[in-house]
């Protein structure tokens, strides 16, 4: 295993250990209220998710250049291609709504430069912050499954803020569990791969097909279909046990490369 230390240090670290968790969040929910707060309204709420992406893609991506490796690590190309199989299910909720993605594109094609640009913000955002920080940054103090562990939940809890947006209570819970299942997936590509360039991949890939496939952000989170509710619980359990069945397999075989 190539990784930096990430065994336990005792319950008097504790607190400090917990900043790579505490800060990231911290910085995600401080930047969504002084968003609100200053930013004006813009009434699509894509062009809007797109603005704030935009604005927090500028802060992570110079934070990164400042810290570097220090802080911040994973943007390097993946150091093996296990990576491609261990993302497994991803592949099929990726490919799953294609056909409907296409025809929504069709249809309306100048909206794919929207929901592309947002796609890219919020893959590269959420990356850095939560396999790129947290996830790499509590393994130097953590055992790898517990970092796995948080890294997901911490990444399922963000999705609460799509509340604030008018989301639906239930769909919102739905996508809760389903982003938590997704972050146990992309904990265990980066083990794997030694890099959060392929959780880039397929976060983009995700994000643009579903944004297209449901029609947008609005319809993602405001959506009142059950149907759509229960097939984000299922197939967010799904992920969450194949990727901690993956990172603990990682782990045990000590074929992690951070």
């Amino acid at each position: 295993m190539r990784c930096d230390d990430h065994a336990p240090k005792g319950v008097k670290f504790w607190v400090f250990d917990l900043t790579w968790l505490v800060l990231p969040l911290a910085f995600a929910f401080v930047f969504d209220g002084l968003y609100r707060k200053f930013a004006p309204h813009i009434y699509d709420m894509d062009v809007d998710l797109l603005a704030y992406e935009a604005v927090l893609f500028v802060l992570v991506v110079s934070f990164t250049l400042l810290a570097r490796k220090t802080v911040v690590g994973g943007w390097r190309l993946p150091q093996k291609s296990s990576w491609i199989w261990v993302a497994g299910p991803l592949w099929l909720a990726v490919l799953g709504p294609l056909g409907m993605a296409i025809e929504a594109i069709s249809a309306a094609p100048e909206k794919l430069i929207v929901w592309g640009a947002i796609s890219l913000f919020v893959a590269v955002n959420e990356e850095t912050l939560f396999r790129g920080f947290i996830l790499r940054g509590m393994m130097r103090s953590f055992k790898p499954m517990t970092a796995v562990i948080i890294s997901s939940l911490a990444f399922g809890l963000l999705h609460i803020l799509n509340l604030f947006e008018g989301g639906d209570p239930v769909t919102v819970g739905a996508q809760i569990i389903s982003a938590m299942g997704v972050g146990a997936v992309f904990a265990a590509v980066t083990l794997r791969s030694g890099s959060i360039v392929p959780g880039v991949i397929l976060h983009f890939l995700g994000d643009v097909i579903g944004l297209a496939a449901l029609g947008g952000y609005g319809e993602a989170i405001q959506s009142t279909d059950p149907a759509l509710a229960a097939s984000l619980v299922v197939t967010g359990l799904v992920f969450m046990a194949w990727g901690l069945f993956w990172s603990w397999r990682t782990v045990r075989a000590d074929k992690i490369v951070l």
